[in-house]
């Protein structure tokens, strides 16, 4: 079972880059009028929803991305170190310096592929400088880039797309395969020892976990379709959080998200196919909660919910305690310790129970968290104005 196609499982920005990026090479081979087996190869991209775009189209902060103009103070070991804080000793420093030295290679190859401008930068939570980038103005980042992205891929001439056609299962070579062949040989040499091997061709057996082909599903029906490679792109599992736990240790099971903002379609279905290849999975359980999202108040225990994105807190957005109406957490530190303030507030304030105590109703509960926004607000203005006009004086 043999072909040059490869096969990209998922349509988001990881899966697209994966494509357009083996779609050039394969381009380039063939402009080169190249007779090697490269030129003859083709990219098929596979998404189970209807549309390309995945998570990364509801991406709404920014791409992280190191300053080299040297606007913001910025250098590689800042960004290094920024990063290994973030990541408490799990991270592996060389990974992190590969990916903050490649940042603006990526930043370069985003723009030029997609002509998508992210030109605005801004602080995030866990950066000492901004370096988040993100279009001055117009669509969210994740969906600009998207758009963009999807138009390239449909304009290229190597690259097919498939859509509401999931990933049902792989077909690859084993090594159980591959010592039942040298076995059989075994007892025919041993059934016949006279025989003549001289001219004999050698089995040809694949290497271990060499992926020969894909099972798809689609409205369609069930097909097995040859493939040389496969790539997978089909992102987590938030939407699923049982497909994971077979390779969650106890202690991480109990650290699932109850809620999330990925759509539907992160199932986590890669997960089981790559285990059963012998893939390593690595990093399953570095589960990151994101700190807020925005609580459909008729359904405020909705499993899915609309993310408050990172920018918003970026931009000057502050974290109240509803019922005293203080901060009480730097909104601009790590995801990980603004989610476990407000883990912590909220186990507090469950315990006091001071508004049911108190016998207020839910509009005058309401009016008061208004009044007190807003007064906090007020503070931040002045204090906002007071640095300004301490600048001017300066000057």
């Amino acid at each position: 079972m043999q072909s040059n196609r490869i096969v990209v499982a998922g349509g988001g920005l990881a899966g697209l880059t994966a494509a357009l990026t083996a779609g050039d090479e394969i381009l380039k081979a063939r402009n080169g009028n190249s007779k090697g087996a490269a030129s003859t190869w083709d990219v098929l991209i596979i998404d189970k929803e209807p549309r390309l775009g995945g998570n990364s189209a509801k991406a709404s902060s920014g791409i992280n991305c190191l300053d080299v103009d040297g606007q913001y103070l910025d250098s590689e070991d800042l960004f290094v170190s920024d990063t290994l804080k973030s990541g408490r000793g799990e991270s592996r420093e060389s990974l992190v310096r590969a990916l903050v030295s490649s940042s603006h290679a990526a930043l370069d190859w985003l723009e030029s592929r997609g002509g998508v401008r992210l030109d605005a930068v801004t602080i995030l939570g866990g950066h000492s400088v901004p370096r988040s980038r993100t279009p001055t103005s117009g669509a969210n980042v994740g969906f600009a880039i998207m758009s963009r992205l999807i138009d390239s891929v449909s304009k290229h001439p190597v690259l097919r797309v498939r859509l509401s056609t999931s990933l049902k299962s792989v077909i690859a070579s084993s090594e159980n395969e591959k010592k039942k062949e040298k076995e059989k040989e075994k007892e025919d040499v041993d059934a016949n020892p006279n025989a003549n091997t001289a001219n004999t061709t050698p089995t040809s057996t694949p290497n271990p976990s060499t992926i020969q082909a894909v099972v798809l599903q689609s409205p369609q029906g069930e097909e097995t379709l040859p493939c040389a490679a496969l790539i997978l792109a089909t992102g987590g599992f938030a939407a699923n959080p049982a497909a994971a736990l077979p390779f969650l240790p106890p202690s991480q099971i109990l650290r699932v998200p109850p809620a999330t903002t990925n759509g539907d379609w992160a199932s986590g279905d890669a997960l089981g196919l790559a285990a059963a290849l012998g893939a390593k999975l690595e990093g399953v359980d570095r589960i990151q909660i994101h700190p807020t999202g925005f609580v459909d108040l008729n359904h405020p225990t909705a499993r899915s919910k609309f993310l408050a994105p990172e920018k918003l807190r970026g931009v000057g957005g502050v974290l109240l305690d509803p019922i005293s109406g203080r901060r009480f957490v730097d909104e601009l530190d790590t995801r990980e310790r603004v989610t476990a303030a407000i883990a912590a507030l909220a186990e507090e304030r469950e315990g006091e129970g001071e508004d049911k105590k108190a016998g207020k109703g839910k509009e005058e509960i309401k009016e008061e968290i208004k009044e007190k926004i807003k007064e906090e607000i007020k503070k931040e203005i002045k204090e906002e104005i007071k640095k300004e006009i301490k600048e001017e004086i300066k000057k």
